[in-house]
């Protein structure tokens, strides 16, 4: 088989080569079979490229992460029942929470199911529905707001929940699981 090589113009028809790249196309006498053949130095810059994106990438993240965990701390210290924690708990509770959010309507948590995690409003409001009697009506008994808490049981036994929970907007809460 014999391969013809030719000069081409990068982001040509049928140059698979990015503009900012020198290359030769290489067939091998089939019709369309063009394939760009990049020059190792603008392929050493390509991956130097990628590389530093990435590392700019990480870092970005690292920092979302960062704010994240120390708005979490702020948050956490403003609600009265981790405040009789010992202050040396404290991170150790932020790094095993979870960020959520639920829509108007969902339900966040429903009456009998066996639960595993805890929630604490951060913002938004949510509904108290308890169920009365087997295939009742819901009775709504309260409305949770920011720094109000659910499902503190769920972290220490085994209980079917004794209420259920509903968005009544848009709602964020932090969860911690027990498992």
């Amino acid at each position: 088989r014999r391969r013809a090589r030719s000069a081409c113009v990068p982001g040509a028809m049928g140059c698979g080569a990015s503009s900012k790249s020198r290359c030769v196309a290489v067939s091998d006498g089939k019709a369309g079979a063009m394939e760009p053949v990049i020059s190792s130095k603008a392929q050493a810059a390509q991956e130097k490229r990628k590389a530093q994106e990435a590392r700019e990438a990480e870092k970005a993240r690292h920092a979302r992460d960062n704010l994240d965990y120390h708005s979490t701390m702020k948050f956490l210290l403003k609600v009265p029942l981790l405040q009789r924690l010992p202050a040396d708990q404290h991170p150790m509770l932020a790094t095993g929470c979870e960020r959520v959010s639920f829509d108007a309507g969902d339900i966040i948590i429903k009456q009998g199911d066996v639960g595993t995690d805890f929630f604490i409003l951060v913002d938004g409001e949510a509904a108290v529905l308890v169920e009365a009697g087997e295939g009742g009506a819901q009775a709504q008994v309260a409305v949770l707001s920011s720094g109000d808490y659910f499902g503190e049981k769920a972290l220490l036994e085994d209980e079917p929940r004794a209420a259920s929970i509903r968005a009544e907007g848009s709602v964020t809460a932090l969860t911690l699981s027990r498992e």
